[in-house]
């Protein structure tokens, strides 16, 4: 996972590696086959991780935004996340 980190440009200049806790790792086998209308097979994990963790998949990606209106995990890109996010932050109550 590093190594996909490492191609984003803002992260290259900080350590991640504290961000992954050997605690926090995924290890069950991933089932892909529902994520075969996502052309590119690597991004097919990514969704299959999603799925199996419960988690909001926030991408760039044209192919698995592309998709995110029938696949089985939410997608959002990294602003609506941040727009959702912040929505959520401003509207809790102390």
């Amino acid at each position: 996972m590093l190594h996909v980190l490492a191609r984003i440009p803002p992260l290259r200049q900080h350590d991640v590696a504290d961000l992954f806790r050997p605690e926090a790792e995924y290890s069950a086998p991933l089932d892909r086959t529902p994520y075969a209308c996502i052309p590119d097979p690597a991004d097919r994990v990514f969704a299959a991780l999603a799925e199996a963790t419960g988690a909001t998949l926030v991408t760039n990606d044209v192919h698995l935004l592309g998709h995110r209106d029938v696949l089985r995990v939410h997608v959002l890109t990294p602003r609506a996340f941040w727009e959702a996010w912040v929505r959520g932050a401003t509207e809790e109550t102390p």
